[in-house]
Order: C-alpha cells, then sequence, then structure tokens
C-alpha cells in the first residue's frame, strides 16, 4: 500500500507540478483554448455518433408522443422530410456533406462550445486542485477520485445545454438543407413545452446517466492517463536531455490522452448509448430498462452503437485538449 500511495504522489507531481505553476485566470484561459480547438475537430464525429445511436434507438421502439423530436415541424411549417438513415460511422460523414450540406457537420458547433469551455474549466481546476489534495491524504488512486469528483460538478452544471445540444444533433437528417436555425427553434420551443408540463427539473434529464457514463470514464481516464504518462517519462525517448524538452512534453501528453480517452471510450460506450437514448426521445425507461431494451432487440452491438465514431472523437478530443491545456499554461509560464 505504502508503494502505492508513493506512486500516486509522484504522478501527481508529474502531471500537475510538469509546467511551473500559474494563476488560475492563465488556467482558466488555457481550458478555454483547449476546448475551442478539441470541439472545432471533433465535433463532425460526435454528430455522426448521436445520430447513429438516435436512429438504433428508434428502430427499436416507437417515440412518437414521448416528448421527443419526431413531432418537431419546421418554422416555415413544413412536415420533416424522411429520414436519411446514416450507414456507418465513417459514410456518415460523407453522407451528413453530400446530402445535407458540409456545414452540417458542426451542427450543434455553439451549444457545445457554450458547454465545453465552463465544463473544462471547472474539471481541470478541480482536477489540478484535488489532484494534489488526494495525493497528500495519501488517497489510493488519487487520479481517478480527483477525476471522478470534477467531473460530477463539471457534467451537472452543463446538463441543460448538453441537452439542448444532444436534440439539435439528432434532428439531422429530418429537415432539408438549410434549416439548422429552424432547428434549434423548434427544439428550443419543444424544452419550452417540457418545462411547462414537467418543470425545470427536467433539464437535467438523462443527467442521471450522464454521470453514470462521465464519472466512471473521468475516473478511469485520469487514472489511465497519470499511468500512462509516467510510462511515457520513462522511456528513454522521453527522459530529460540537453535538448529542449517542450515538444517532448507535447507529444507525451498528446499520446497519454489519446490512448487513456479509447480505453476509458470503450469501458463506458453502453452508458452513452442510454444517455442519448433518454436525451434525443424523452424516454421514461430507467438506465437498466433501456439497456436491457437494446440487448433484447439488438444484441450486444446495439450497447455499444456509436463506438468507433465516439473512439475517433475522443480520442483526439482527450489528446488535444489535455495537450493544448498544458503547452498553453506553459507559454504563460514563461511569458511572466
Amino acid at each position: 500500500m505504502q508503494r502505492a500511495d508513493q506512486t500516486s504522489s509522484s504522478e501527481a507531481e508529474l502531471s500537475v507540478n510538469a509546467e511551473p505553476d500559474v494563476n488560475p485566470m492563465a488556467k482558466m484561459v488555457s481550458a478555454c483554448v483547449g476546448s475551442f480547438l478539441t470541439t472545432l475537430t471533433v465535433t463532425p464525429f460526435d454528430v455522426v455518433k448521436t445520430r447513429l445511436q438516435s436512429e438504433s434507438m428508434s428502430a427499436f421502439t416507437s417515440m412518437e408522443g414521448n416528448g421527443g423530436h419526431s413531432s418537431i415541424k419546421t418554422s416555415l411549417g413544413q412536415s420533416p422530410q424522411k429520414t436519411r438513415h446514416l450507414t456507418g460511422p465513417v459514410s456518415g460523414l460523407f453522407q451528413i456533406a453530400r446530402n445535407e450540406g458540409i456545414r452540417n457537420l458542426w451542427r450543434g458547433l455553439i451549444p457545445s462550445l457554450t458547454m465545453m469551455i465552463p465544463a473544462n474549466i471547472v474539471q481541470f481546476l478541480m482536477y489540478e486542485r484535488l489532484l494534489l489534495l488526494y495525493a497528500d491524504w495519501n488517497f489510493p488512486a488519487s487520479a481517478a477520485v480527483a477525476g471522478a469528483s470534477a467531473r460530477t460538478v463539471s457534467a451537472s452544471i452543463v446538463s441543460p445545454i448538453e441537452l439542448f445540444r444532444t436534440r439539435v444533433q439528432a434532428a439531422g437528417g429530418r429537415y432539408p438543407p438549410g434549416h439548422t436555425g429552424d432547428i434549434a427553434k423548434e427544439v428550443f420551443q419543444g424544452l419550452q413545452r417540457m418545462i411547462q408540463q414537467k418543470g425545470y427539473l427536467s433539464l437535467w434529464n438523462g443527467v442521471g446517466v450522464t454521470l453514470w457514463r462521465d464519472v466512471p470514464f473521468s475516473a478511469f481516464y485520469w487514472w489511465a492517463y497519470e499511468r500512462t504518462r509516467w510510462f511515457f517519462l520513462q522511456h528513454p525517448t522521453f527522459k530529460p536531455s540537453t535538448e529542449d524538452n517542450s515538444k517532448k512534453d507535447l507529444y507525451v501528453n498528446f499520446m497519454s490522452g489519446g490512448i487513456s480517452g479509447v480505453m476509458a471510450t470503450l469501458l463506458t460506450q453502453p452508458f452513452d448509448v442510454s444517455k442519448t437514448a433518454r436525451q434525443v426521445h424523452g424516454h421514461t425507461l430507467t438506465r437498466g430498462q433501456i439497456l436491457l431494451m437494446l440487448y433484447s432487440k439488438g444484441g450486444a452491438r446495439a450497447l455499444w452503437k456509436g463506438t468507433l465514431p465516439r473512439c475517433v472523437k475522443v480520442a483526439p478530443s482527450c489528446a488535444i485538449m489535455i495537450s493544448t491545456y498544458h503547452a498553453t499554461k506553459k507559454y504563460f509560464s514563461e511569458s511572466t
């Protein structure tokens, strides 16, 4: 146990104190820069993943009349067009670009940025603070505990924005190209009706399954990130030398973030599927009931629907976010 505690403390020193400490404002700006670059890069994959999961859920159960988006009409008084089902995660990118326009690959970008920036600010600042605190307290797996704690707070704060973004993304394919503004308006009106019927707490619809996905994801991700980073830094290629280590640090953070992100994604994918079902379709089933229904109708493949586009999204997302965050912090520390 003592050896494990020492390892946790060493890893905490590596991740949090790898660069000179900067003030909280610099950390917030670093999180904003990372969030912007990450969201801009991975939104197309998030759109495809959401559409694939939404279509999969619709194929197994009828959702009309349950508060989902199937009843939405455009503000022009037109009924939504016949849905163009995506045939796969990679081909889905080309289908959306060809049939709906390239701009629709970034559908939900603004709410994504509105969600990711405050979420990452809270998560990264809390994680660094809690990691040092838990390491001082000799918590076992302090990185996992710190990551789970920080993610619980950040995910709860931005859950209503994520609900809006998920419905906007899932609505693609049911409307003619060029109606992004109409879709956003109708989804917003649908959420207003939901508030009138069920109250403001309905904006946190799906927050339970979101936490069931994000908290284990963050716990495993941050634990794996610290371990992977430690492993790379012990490798002769990345050990300190007389050369400038800025590029080495960037490579280590990038690779560690990407590898850890993929591993955490594979473990938590069924929870992501159930979260999408709750948020898009307004489903009243519990998390367990949704997973059982999907398994009974589509087998194990239904539980891991959208895994590839989510991995394609999460790997660069985690890699870009963590490496940009640390690089920007280092830039601020060298500028002062």
